[in-house]
């Protein structure tokens, strides 16, 4: 039902997460290295907000933000 949002939620949170750990010298991947606090906090109420409801894939979707 609600995996349309949570899903690339997910994706986007991940991926900010990700991309300041590759060698990328651009300002564009640089600029995600600053902001970690808050991608955390967003995937945390993005973990607590998904558990209620029925997702597909909860389990891995779970650890993703975890």
């Amino acid at each position: 039902m609600l995996s349309w949002i949570f899903w690339p939620m997910t994706i986007t949170v991940l991926t900010v997460t990700l991309l300041p750990l590759t060698n990328g010298v651009v300002w564009w991947v640089r600029i995600w290295d600053f902001p970690r606090l808050h991608i955390a906090i967003l995937a945390l109420t993005l973990l607590v907000a998904c558990l209620p409801f029925a997702i597909s894939f909860k389990p891995l979707l779970c650890v993703l933000l975890g």
